[in-house]
């Protein structure tokens, strides 16, 4: 889990390309990751990506990082949170069981 968090948090401000359901493709940008948050057995941190895309939605996006298409795609879902200028903010929720303190 740690791993993940360390990956994300490591790569703000990176490009990555991304398909949502439909097949559409769009440019996100992740613009933050929230300090890791531990509660008991669980450990959740949240992403916000921005994009200039309009048409945006809730929804499962393949995320490949600098839109390369060689990397492997990773299915993340984002939520609209709010809309820009030109187009909107985009947020994902981890929410896992923390390795680190389970029995």
């Amino acid at each position: 889990m740690t791993a993940d968090y360390e990956r994300w948090s490591a790569v703000v401000g990176t490009e990555f390309g991304a398909t949502d359901e439909a097949g559409r493709p769009h440019t996100l940008r992740l613009d933050s990751c929230s300090p890791l948050s531990l509660s008991g057995e669980w450990a959740s941190f949240v992403l916000t990506f921005g994009t200039e895309s309009d048409d945006a939605a809730q929804g499962t996006y393949l995320l490949t990082a600098g839109g390369d298409p060689a990397d492997d795609p990773e299915a993340v879902f984002l939520v609209p949170i709010g809309r820009r200028e030109v187009g909107v903010d985009l947020e994902a929720v981890f929410n896992q069981r923390n390795e680190d303190h389970r029995g």
